[in-house]
């Protein structure tokens, strides 16, 4: 038998991304959205988005069981690992 670990949606600001509003939350252990896509469900778990977001883009009210991760916790690590390389 195997064991299931967590089950994570991540969500981004694709058009397709409404159509995860109706899912049911007992699917999914977290819930990560980025970007924009905090406005699509209110049950999310953490909003990671970069340095240049725009204040006014914020969700108005951030629970305590919610996180939000900015570019100071994820940059530094995808740094070290080469950063984004465009060919």
């Amino acid at each position: 038998m195997t064991e299931r670990g967590p089950v994570v949606l991540i969500l981004g600001s694709g058009p397709n991304v409404v159509q995860a509003a109706g899912w049911h939350r007992s699917l999914f252990d977290h819930i990560v959205v980025i970007n924009n896509a905090w406005q699509v469900r209110p049950d999310w778990d953490a909003l990671v988005f970069p340095e240049d977001f725009p204040a006014h883009r914020m969700p108005p009210r951030v629970g305590p069981d919610q996180t939000l991760v900015d570019a100071s916790a994820f940059v530094p690590a995808q740094n070290r690992y080469g950063g984004f390389v465009f060919a």
